[in-house]
């Protein structure tokens, strides 16, 4: 992922920030302390960040690498600039790694979202997104990148857009969007989160798409951990051949399904 540095940092946020993460009582608020770690840890990074980029370039990657950080703070400067005048001590490169929340400008990035960005700048918009207190008018942007998208082959984008998507989806309970995004298969790499959210929230449709998804060896990670998520036990004559699956991963995660199904299943028959 390319950094970005911020164009300003204040040694303490606004008043308003401070209430907001003091006062939420969301499972994203965090304690003043975690706040703090969150400033304190970006300061570091800034400051090596800034470091390389003031380095003469070792080799034509590292001069890439620099070309690309002073292209992506240009290019968000404006944004940024937003971003601190609502009171929050980040850029839009950083927001991806903060842990505190910033509902407030939710609303920003949901309109900077649909305008005309370079990749890495908008990946980091769809990162700064991938809360669950967004509401529906960004969720239905997020929508609208993923259908904009899905046929571009870019595989990363599409996977933060749909992780962004299911944050959201998840904070308003929206089980019909999660199902429609991951029962489409032009949706791609997108429809892996919402799967597993949506087993998550219980849905039980999600147990036939996982099921599915295993049998026609699609995404087989993200099905397990949906059957896992969504308890299917009943799911092991599918996952068991992945036990011994030439992708470690897979057969990691098919450990872990196994694993539980039989402590569950030990549980139920005392």
């Amino acid at each position: 992922m390319v950094a970005f540095v911020p164009g300003s940092l204040r040694s303490q946020a606004s008043q308003s920030w401070k209430d907001c993460v003091a006062g939420c009582e969301s499972d994203a608020a965090l304690s003043m302390e975690r706040w703090a770690e969150d400033l304190a840890r970006i300061r570091l990074q800034r400051s090596l960040t800034l470091d390389e980029l003031n380095k003469p370039p070792r080799n034509e990657h590292h001069r890439a690498w620099q070309d690309a950080v002073r292209s992506n703070l240009t290019e968000s400067a404006a944004l940024n600039k937003e971003i601190a005048s609502a009171g929050v001590p980040f850029d839009v490169g950083e927001l991806g790694s903060v842990r505190a929340p910033y509902p407030e400008i939710v609303p920003l990035l949901t309109r900077h979202l649909m305008l005309d960005y370079s990749r890495d700048v908008l990946g980091a918009i769809i990162a700064a997104m991938t809360v669950p207190y967004g509401d529906r008018e960004a969720l239905d942007a997020l929508l609208g990148v993923l259908h904009e998208k899905r046929n571009s082959g870019d595989r990363d984008i599409l996977f933060s857009v749909g992780n962004a998507i299911a944050a959201i989806a998840k904070g308003l309970h929206d089980t019909e969007t999660l199902y429609d995004v991951a029962s489409d298969p032009r949706n791609g790499a997108a429809r892996s989160e919402s799967l597993v959210t949506l087993a998550t929230l219980g849905d039980e449709r999600a147990i036939r798409l996982a099921v599915d998804r295993l049998v026609e060896r699609d995404n087989p990670w993200a099905a397990m951990n949906a059957l896992r998520k969504a308890k299917a036990w009943s799911a092991r004559s599918v996952v068991e051949p992945y036990l011994t699956d030439e992708t470690s991963e897979y057969r990691a995660e098919a450990k872990k399904f196994m694993q539980s199904a039989e402590k569950a299943l030990a549980r139920k028959s005392r």
